[in-house]
């Protein structure tokens, strides 16, 4: 016989109104689910933004109590306004909704940690129970009647603000899971920062940053096998006299390993980026272990005095001084004390980069349009991400004043051309990438049209054909192939949220399928496959209910909402070839 279990709604005692009781019971068990799934998150987690417009786990644990304090004041008391910063501590702004399109978290949730939220959410409920005690079912009928921001008049009741408070919290709560589900996907039992020593080691959240866990894992070791490893050693060094025939180390004694100096800072640029999206990924302690040993002010003092001796001004400008400032925004916008650390150990360089950089742009009278390293467009970039990041207005509106000079009137990239022979970043691509930060959607839109205007022409498809290297033990052409990975990578972001405008037909498109995969073994495809089911289902767990049900949400859809577009582009499809895979299996029994 099985134990008796009961799960029963009672009113809780001390309310002149049993309607009101039952409302805050159920507020109360929302808000402990509410609790149960957000223990063990740090900061970081609650911070993270999967892209910009986007809200945050703390951005949506603020905003719930910040309208539960505004809606107690203006609807249960039926004052004229709310005055939401006495009652929880944090002005009705604050919670930074709703984001612009581009918008980031806003500042005042910058590094919070759980308690803080927890603390929001109590002096809510605490105020709404206080004069929720109070209301009689009469109260319940009294009307307010409230001017809205677009000018039109709203009246509701107080028994429909009880309902919206727990409606609100439930809608907000399935965001929440959400968010918690994309950042990590696998969830460590619930420990305080204390209990981990001070630090969130939550587990891997590569997945919703577009990086499988195995890859992230690879990229890892592949950057610490390099990254101290000190030859062979390619070393651009203007010698003035024997004494400054040195090894690498002691030229440079950070950024030494890996090849060449903007290698050496890619890798430790990779590293960060890492340990910020999978801070528990098992690479994580030798990670941190190397950047400790390379990010110390004495070391970094010496590369500063590298790059400041005579004849040394124009040493990797521009795209190693560019990586060292996305390493910089790298640790900028990373919440942890190891990277606050290294951040200002960094600052002397850091500033200097910025200096050299700022000092090119101003003087380059034309961009250098290449497709190796002196690319002034993916320089421009790097450094332009690195300016928002740092809040740096003056070097962003250069960057931004700069740009617009050089490319805002190109017309017809001639694509043709592209690549060179030596070239891993597209100049045509980089350009338009670079064009993307600076430009509001619409006009970047119009201005991509004139640039690339035959998108779908044969051109652009042999231009997008990929690569693959004459001779992979070949520095110069295994470019090739980091070149057509930036293609597919850029080409990516251009596209991401525009209306889709490749009209090429299915059976090109099939023709070119196979002509790309016909010599691919079977574990290669069931491997890619696997990797891109993974995507797609990563595609539907991003997207809101509005984009996947809302038929008008996207007006290239026609009408039909976009789970339908993903239900034929996924299951339908399967089923359509359900019957050609399956076949060799029956017919060898």
């Amino acid at each position: 016989m099985s134990d008796l279990a009961q799960t029963l709604l009672e009113a809780p005692a001390g309310y002149r109104s049993e309607h009101v009781a039952r409302i805050l019971w159920q507020l109360d068990d929302q808000s402990r689910r509410l609790t149960e799934a957000t223990r063990g998150l740090g900061a970081d987690t609650l911070g993270w933004q999967p892209k910009p417009g986007m809200n945050t786990i703390g951005m949506l644990l603020a905003h719930i109590a910040v309208a539960e304090a505004h809606l107690t004041e203006v609807g249960l008391e039926g004052k004229s306004d709310s005055d939401v910063s006495s009652v929880i501590g944090i002005d009705v702004d604050d919670d930074g909704l709703p984001l612009p399109p581009d918008g980031r978290p806003p500042e005042a949730l910058r590094g919070k940690e759980l308690p803080f939220f927890d603390d929001l959410l109590a002096r809510a409920r605490k105020n709404t129970k206080r004069v929720a005690h109070q209301l009689s079912d009469q109260d319940l009928l009294r009307r307010v009647t409230r001017k809205r921001p677009d000018g039109s008049t709203r009246i509701f009741n107080v028994d429909w603000i009880l309902y919206h408070l727990l409606e609100h919290e439930a809608g907000h709560f399935g965001q929440i899971l959400m968010l918690v589900h994309m950042a990590q996907p696998k969830r460590e039992p619930a420990t305080s920062a204390a209990e981990r020593g001070g630090r969130d080691t939550s587990p891997a959240t590569t997945e919703a940053h577009g990086l499988a866990p195995q890859a992230a894992e690879r990229f890892a070791e592949m950057v610490l096998a390099a990254i101290h490893r000190e030859y062979p050693s390619h070393i651009l060094h203007l010698l003035q006299s024997d004494a400054d025939v040195r090894p690498p180390r002691e030229l440079t004694p950070v950024f030494y390993g890996s090849f060449d100096w903007h290698s050496a800072v890619h890798g430790h640029w990779s590293l960060a980026r890492l340990l910020r999206c999978a801070p528990g990924g098992h690479f994580a302690e030798r990670a941190r272990a190397a950047l400790d040993q390379s990010l110390t002010p004495a070391k970094l003092a010496r590369e500063a005095e590298y790059l400041l001796a005579p004849g040394r001004e124009s040493f990797e400008r521009p795209y190693g001084l560019a990586w060292l400032l996305q390493l910089a925004a790298e640790l900028r916008e990373w919440d942890d004390e190891d990277a606050a650390s290294w951040r200002s150990a960094l600052a002397p360089l850091e500033r200097l980069a910025r200096a050299r950089l700022d000092d090119l742009m101003a003087k380059l009278p034309w961009p250098v349009r290449s497709g190796v390293h002196s690319q002034t467009a993916f320089a421009a970039g790097l450094a332009h991400d690195w300016a928002r990041a740092a809040g740096d207005d003056a070097f962003a509106k250069r960057l931004e004043e700069r740009a617009l000079h050089w490319y805002e009137s190109d017309v017809s990239a001639p694509i043709a051309y592209e690549p060179s022979g030596h070239d891993f970043l597209s100049p045509a691509l980089g350009e338009a990438d670079l064009m993307r930060r600076l430009l509001p959607r619409e006009r970047f839109a119009t201005w991509l049209d004139r640039f690339l205007p035959d998108f779908d022409g044969p051109g652009a498809r042999a231009w997008l054909t990929p690569l693959a290297s004459v001779d992979p033990k070949d520095g110069h052409l295994a470019h090739l192939e980091a070149w057509e990975r930036r293609v597919v990578d850029l080409l990516a972001r251009l596209r991401a949220g525009d209306p889709p405008t490749d009209r090429t037909q299915t059976d090109d498109l099939n023709a070119r399928f196979f002509a790309r995969d016909r010599d691919r073994t079977l574990e290669d495809v069931r491997r890619g496959e696997h990797e891109a089911f993974r995507r797609l289902l990563a595609s539907i767990e991003a997207a809101s209910d509005e984009e996947l049900f809302d038929g008008s949400r996207f007006a290239w859809t026609n009408g039909d909402p976009l789970a339908d577009w993903f239900r034929g582009n996924a299951d339908e499809h399967y089923d359509e070839h359900l019957e050609q895979l399956t076949r060799p299996a029956r017919s060898s029994r």
